[in-house]
């Protein structure tokens, strides 16, 4: 019986000491902790420094996109980027640069979006506004935002913009105003729609379009200025309200101001008045250095005044 009390004794001294040492240990040993569970969106992304874009079409390299920071998602073909640099080169008419505080591109549909746009072309011209779309496969650019264009001889705002990249043509949709050079003279202009031909150099006023320059005022439907190597050559009127020469009020279905000649040829319903004279026909020609005005078999009045 004796002996039976000291086993169980030290059966419980045994228990005692290593729950003892078992709280010791609990109490002194670091805590072990999980890692925190990384979100199911960091888990998808990809995150790039001065990363580069670039597409090519039939073996040439047809646009380039670099960015400072770039974040690719996994499961999309979507890119993010911030501070965009990158130029497109079209087939006809070199290449366009341009800049953007951020912007994205689905690869897998060859579409994207710059905003903050800055573009320079062929170094002539600079285009700004706040955000452009562009589709690599139909070689096209647009916005809906206000646009300003600056070059050399050329100053134009207006309301949406269409690219035609690879033709090398652009238009301004609605709300333009702006002035173009045309031998060092400034003609300042207000119309509906504007659009620019890079490769035939020709300038469209399309719509109510009114400009007015040094001794000329034109209120016409529309109007197209013709260059050649950076310079206006032509400028054709059409449905022409009224256009004011040196004191020459004419009107017509027509009119072509040819600055070569320094002549304005009117066709198609022409009526012109100048001091007490007035020629009506369907042909007038009119000599600005010697302000000469002759017609085929034009019908002439003679305005007297008081009568």
């Amino acid at each position: 019986m004796k002996a039976r009390k000291i086993s169980l004794h030290i059966f419980f001294g045994i228990i005692a000491v290593s729950l003892f040492f078992s709280f010791y240990f609990f109490l002194k040993k670091p805590q072990r902790i999980s890692p925190p569970k990384m979100e199911e969106e960091e888990r998808r992304i990809v995150v790039l420094k001065d990363a580069n874009y670039v597409s090519e079409r039939d073996g040439r390299q047809d646009m380039r996109i670099r960015a400072k920071l770039a974040r690719k998602y996994i499961d999309s073909s979507e890119i993010e980027m911030e501070e965009v640099e990158g130029s497109y080169t079209s087939e006809k008419k070199g290449s366009i640069s341009f800049r953007g505080e951020k912007g994205i591109v689905n690869m897998e549909k060859q579409k994207g979006i710059v905003y903050g746009l800055q573009a320079q072309i062929k170094d002539k011209y600079e285009i700004r506004t706040p955000s452009l779309s562009f589709d690599l496969k139909k070689h096209s650019a647009s916005g809906e935002d206000t646009v300003s264009i600056k070059g050399e001889n050329v100053r134009i705002t207006g309301t949406g913009i269409r690219g035609e990249l690879k033709e090398g043509r652009f238009s301004l949709l609605k709300n333009v105003s702006g002035s173009i050079k045309i031998k060092g003279k400034e003609l300042r202009f207000l119309c509906d729609a504007f659009l620019y031909d890079s490769v035939k150099e020709i300038y469209a006023l399309q719509g109510n379009v009114k400009a007015t320059g040094k001794d000329m005022y034109v209120d016409c439907e529309k109007m197209y200025l013709y260059g050649s190597e950076g310079e206006i050559k032509r400028v054709e009127a059409y449905r022409v309200g009224e256009m004011v020469l040196k004191g020459t009020v004419a009107k017509s279905e027509r009119a072509v101001y040819d600055f070569s000649k320094n002549k304005v040829i009117f066709t198609g319903k022409v009526q012109v008045k100048k001091e007490d004279m007035e020629l009506k026909g369907d042909y007038v020609e009119y000599d600005l250095e010697r302000e000469i005005l002759s017609g085929s078999n034009p019908e002439m009045k003679i305005i007297r005044k008081g009568s």
